[in-house]
């Protein structure tokens, strides 16, 4: 094992799981936050047309929680492939490319929205920042590990 990518490679996926763990939690707590806002517009804005009532119905909470399950798999892929790298298991490259790809799934099914200037960023943003955490900390797991060729 390289010292260095060790390191930086701990310190990358600890930061995936913790933003992980956030985006999950923010995902549920939107999506909760948005269905009751379109629950109590429903019957109200029949002959609404403002731009805010649209895009707050156009919002899918059920993406939201889907979106937030790929946080919580993302930022559980990343700890177990924190845990494989200091086994120093040859499953790294496969876990590492795991873990890429749950990112990328977070990208793909959290929505963006907009809830106001005062609100926190929408999840699509967080599962930018996580995605690319996780691409970074991949890559620093996958370059710690022995050079033993794809099995160690």
């Amino acid at each position: 094992m390289k010292p260095a990518a060790v390191i930086v490679a701990t310190i990358l996926l600890l930061g995936t799981a913790a933003m992980g763990f956030m985006g999950s939690s923010r995902g549920i707590t939107d999506a909760n936050k948005i269905d009751e806002a379109q629950r109590a517009l429903a019957g109200v804005t029949t002959g609404n047309t403002s731009s805010a009532v649209k895009r707050l119905q156009a919002i899918n909470p059920g993406r939201l929680r889907a979106g937030s399950l790929a946080f919580a798999g993302v930022a559980l892929l990343s700890l177990a492939l924190l845990i494989v790298v200091f086994m120093n298991k040859g499953i790294v490259p496969h876990l590492a490319v795991g873990v890429v790809g749950m990112a990328a799934c977070a990208v793909i099914l959290n929505p963006s929205y907009d809830l106001g200037p005062t609100a926190p960023a929408s999840a699509r943003s967080l599962a930018y920042v996580v995605g690319v955490l996780a691409a970074l900390g991949a890559s620093a797991a996958f370059g710690a590990r022995p050079k033993h060729g794809w099995v160690a």
